[in-house]
């Protein structure tokens, strides 16, 4: 049985992108990740705060996109829809 430790692997693979993101930048390439929630439960929080860190430790530029719990569908798409023809932002997570 294979056992893998999820923190160190987790600690290499950043390491990597941030090699990565760092050539990348060398090259004029920025990038920016789009981050959508809706509504503003604890865990949901605490993820989006996790990921905000690993972008602003890997080099890559964090959005952070809150929006309300009663937020319409119609209205989220269009947000999603803003953002993903926006040439700066490279990723979008919601």
């Amino acid at each position: 049985m294979l056992l893998l430790n999820g923190k160190v692997l987790a600690d290499e693979l950043k390491a990597e992108l941030k090699n990565i993101v760092e050539e990348e930048k060398d090259n004029g390439v920025e990038f920016k990740l789009c981050i959508i929630s809706v509504g503003g439960d604890e865990a949901c929080s605490t993820y989006v705060k996790n990921k905000i860190k690993s972008c602003e430790y890997i080099g890559i530029k964090p959005l952070y996109v809150p929006m309300p719990e009663e937020i319409t569908q119609e209205k989220l798409i269009d947000i999603i829809n803003m953002y993903n023809c926006d040439d700066d932002v490279t990723g979008i997570i919601v």
